[in-house]
């Protein structure tokens, strides 16, 4: 056993182990030090702000089903991540499966791979007689039968570009999220071939949900990835945690599309002028991604009902051109 220092948040936590019974998380802004005990040292992570349980999860599980851990620090783009597990891994007759946490806080991320799709696409066409399916889960306790989503596996990439292209976010509730139910979803619902390197690109920045909550935990999903023979190839990729106000920073690189937002604040009703009529998903999130609510529209004028429910405080609304993915997003206030 190994002993590495990490600077992470202050966490009180019950640690995601495989007999874990307590998966709550408090937590403060400010950050500690704190001695962590792993099985193996990971990458330097000591200038990077990683949840510690969703660390343990995703270590862990890349290097008990013969894959590796990837990580992605907050100024890099999860689709270069995404590059570099290709690149590192990609041989000629694999099955390729991205698995995402489809939930509000992973919202940039999906963007990123939905953005630089063409990209991804073409660095797995390098190689040959290779399948590709792409998946997304959330939590199976909160957001019902639609929890888990998928694309048939496919040398026909056309399936898997719509089911990206079309991804939407869900609630997910609390922090942890169903990863481990998600993976054994994912290798249940797909037709492996025999010979092939079978891949699965777990993309998340949660850690999972575990016991009664759980119809995995870490120890049986290892054993589902391994058994019979079938090298299931895990390659989980952490992410930074998310924060809605980053929109806003990365909207001042995108072409302008909002002439105005109001009022604001706002109370009942928030009102959007477009500089064009157009494609466009309009989204109001709290500052932890949560989504208040989405609408699709086609409008330059455009309105969007308040639920009754939305507590006080700092939102963002972010308007998505989906014909080519430009994005604008300004803070709102809500104060009913």
């Amino acid at each position: 056993m190994k002993k590495i220092l990490l600077i992470i948040p202050l966490l009180v936590v019950f640690a995601c182990t495989n007999d874990n019974t307590d998966t709550s998380i408090n937590k403060t802004d400010e950050p500690i030090e704190l001695s962590v005990e792993i099985d193996t040292i990971p990458p330097p992570l000591d200038t990077l702000m990683f949840n510690k349980v969703a660390l343990d999860c995703f270590y862990h599980l890349g290097y008990s089903t013969d894959g590796e851990f990837y990580y992605k620090s907050a100024i890099e783009s999860v689709h270069s991540v995404i590059l570099d597990v290709l690149q590192d891994h990609g041989i000629d007759g694999s099955d390729i499966l991205f698995l995402i946490d489809k939930t509000g806080s992973m919202q940039n991320d999906i963007d990123s791979v939905r953005i630089n799709l063409n990209s991804i696409i073409n660095q797995i066409e390098r190689l040959k007689n290779v399948r590709l399916g792409v998946a997304a889960y959330g939590d199976k306790n909160v957001d019902g039968q639609d929890w888990f989503t998928s694309s048939p596996i496919s040398s026909d990439y056309m399936a898997s570009r719509e089911f990206i292209n079309n991804l939407q976010v869900s609630d997910g509730g609390d922090y942890p999220e169903s990863v481990y139910d998600g993976i054994g979803e994912l290798i249940k619902q797909t037709s492996f071939r025999k010979d092939s390197k079978k891949m699965i690109l777990v993309i998340g920045d949660a850690p999972s949900l575990e016991d009664s909550l759980s119809s995995y935990n870490r120890k049986t999903i290892i054993e589902l990835c391994n058994k019979n023979g079938i090298k299931a190839n895990l390659f989980p990729v952490l992410v930074t945690p998310f924060k809605a106000e980053t929109f806003v920073e990365y909207s001042e690189q995108s072409d302008k599309i909002i002439e105005k937002i109001y009022p604001n604040p706002a109370k009942d009703v928030v009102k959007i002028a477009l500089t064009s009529d157009g494609d466009y998903t309009i989204t109001i999130m709290d500052l932890t991604g949560r989504v208040i609510v989405s609408e699709k529209s086609d409008r330059k004028e455009i309105e969007i009902n308040i639920p009754n429910d939305t507590p006080n405080g700092n939102y963002v609304l972010r308007v998505l051109r989906n014909t080519d993915f430009q994005m604008n997003a300004e803070k709102i206030i809500i104060s009913k």
